[in-house]
């Protein structure tokens, strides 16, 4: 039995270590099946390692270091120094864990510890409780520092999912003090089987979740795609509408500036007056007004003004050169569509109906800020804001967690404020150097 739990452990130290990596390293680009061999290929060598140098511990910990670092060099795209740097980094850490696990027990069990440490089975449950606190660092490393699947979870659900691991924790916690030495060697192999049982669990449930994380992240970026070429479309659409509309204008300047001059000559002043104010009026309603040196910003700022005109939202821009902005044209139409459709279906119902935005390029970074007022605090859930409209809900609101996903990857942030009645969403990227 003590042979099953040490081979156990290896298997363990494998899974973690490897999810340890890949916390700081990106995976190989390699196929599945070549994957599973060179992660057996590391087991079965650590448990040759472990089995072999069993009473040599310092041995076995540099030949277990020099061992899974090559496996895992093979893994992750990355120079095999930071490999064997970060597999030793987590070696140590795993080793000084043990020893104050060790010191805590013999303190707290000072009339047990010896007789503990001693027996094949209670040693076998130390290292069990030992493991499982490996588990809860390598989880607290994976929250804190993975950024691409780990964020989909709030830190509620995070905290729940914990519980799991800090209940096997404390479940084999009890199994050690209550452990007795002296009972019959049967209990003590059900005790041991009960731990590794809540052990592999904890790692089963990790890896199902981590699945279905990844699953959701592809469904979000099929999702961000769609949203784009719907935009995109859009976008193209509008662009042809208006082209059409200047070629029109262009046509019809002559018969205009004709007419001016046959009402001028002919004295009729207060006809002329009127028909210079409709050309004008609608010439706010054709011509763009907004002109920042980037041709799908244009469109996209031209077509949200003229929407604003309409629904009698005052626009407040505060604009500079954006020939530069370091996004591409797919990405710059879903987070401008989002922010200022979002802040226009805010403004109804709102007697102060005025949005205000700051759309530059500074030394450093582009800055996107979207200002409006709104009637109903915004419900912000799952990373979204949602909308009380019922048709075509999918259309309202702005899709926050696809926001973000455009902003890093830029590796730009985001800040959202809530006050005063107005809600505030700001977009900072870095410029390209």
């Amino acid at each position: 039995m003590i042979i099953v739990h040490a081979i156990f452990s290896v298997i363990c130290y494998c899974i973690l270590v490897n999810i340890y990596m890949g916390v700081f390293c990106i995976k190989r680009e390699i196929g599945h099946w070549k994957r599973v061999g060179i992660i057996a290929g590391m087991v079965l060598l650590n448990v040759i390692l472990v089995l072999g140098l069993y009473k040599y511990f310092i041995l076995k910990e540099i030949c277990v270091v020099f061992g899974s670092s090559l496996f895992l060099w093979r893994l992750y795209n990355v120079k095999y120094l930071k490999t064997l740097a970060l597999t030793v980094i987590y070696v140590c850490v795993s080793v000084a864990t043990d020893y104050m696990l060790m010191v805590g027990i013999m303190k707290a069990l000072p009339n047990k510890s010896l007789g503990l440490l001693s027996s094949g089975v209670g040693s076998s449950l130390v290292e069990l409780l030992s493991e499982s606190i490996h588990l809860i660092l390598v989880l607290g490393l994976v929250r804190y520092f993975e950024k691409n699947t780990s964020e989909l979870l709030t830190t509620k659900e995070w905290l729940r999912f914990a519980i799991v691991p800090v209940m096997t924790m404390a479940t084999i916690m009890t199994m050690v003090v209550e452990f007795d030495v002296t009972q019959k060697n049967s209990q003590g192999v059900v005790f041991l089987l009960i731990g590794i049982g809540l052990i592999m669990m904890n790692i089963i449930t990790y890896f199902l979740l981590n699945d279905v994380l990844i699953r959701e992240a592809e469904l979000r970026k099929e999702r961000l795609i769609q949203l784009q070429t719907k935009h995109e479309i859009q976008m193209q659409h509008y662009l042809a509408e208006n082209y059409e509309k200047q070629r029109r204008i262009q046509h019809e300047y002559k018969n205009q500036m004709a007419s001016i001059a046959a009402l001028l000559s002919g004295g009729e002043y207060d006809k002329l007056k009127q028909y210079v104010q409709a050309i004008n009026q609608r010439e706010i309603t054709t011509i763009n007004v907004i002109d920042t040196n980037n041709v799908m910003v244009n469109a996209i700022l031209n077509a949200k003004y003229r929407e604003m005109i309409e629904k009698g939202i005052g626009y407040v821009p505060l604009i500079n050169d954006l020939s530069g902005i370091p996004v591409s044209d797919e990405d710059i139409v879903v987070l401008l569509s989002n922010l200022l459709n979002n802040a226009i279906e805010a403004c109804e119902g709102v007697e102060n109906k005025v949005i205000k935005m700051k759309f530059v390029c500074e030394k450093d970074s582009m800055v996107l800020s979207v200002l409006n007022p709104y009637k109903d605090m915004p419900n912000i859930k799952d990373g979204y804001i949602r909308t009380s409209k019922r048709e075509q809900p999918e259309l309202h609101g702005i899709g926050i967690l696809n926001v973000k996903d455009i902003v890093n990857k830029y590796e730009g942030d985001t800040v959202i404020t809530n006050k005063d009645q107005e809600f505030q969403f700001v977009i900072i990227i870095p410029m390209k150097k």
